[in-house]
């Protein structure tokens, strides 16, 4: 953990190496997304950053999310159809 201005910050335990590039459609099924996933578990799979889901969510783009009290998830199906949807719109 680091410090920073009086904030926690947790250091991903496997970063990813400079240069590397996007995973593709075939690539992105190799990680498992459960029926109920959190936001980590979204960035994992899609790899994009936390930062960037919460950033869409607040702006109203992204996969679709539910408030389960004050946590985040997103339901397997919604990622999956995001994906396919993106996918369409750039073919």
């Amino acid at each position: 953990m680091m410090m920073h201005s009086g904030i926690r910050r947790h250091q991903s335990p496997t970063p990813t190496p400079k240069g590397s590039q996007p995973m593709t459609t075939q690539e992105i099924g190799r990680v498992e997304l459960p029926d109920l996933a959190t936001r980590r578990q979204v960035a994992e799979y899609t790899q994009t950053s936390v930062p960037t889901l919460a950033r869409w969510a607040g702006e109203g783009q992204g996969p679709k999310f539910v408030r389960l009290g004050g946590a985040v998830r997103y339901r397997r199906a919604d990622v999956l159809a995001w994906i396919e949807a993106s996918s369409a719109g750039a073919a």
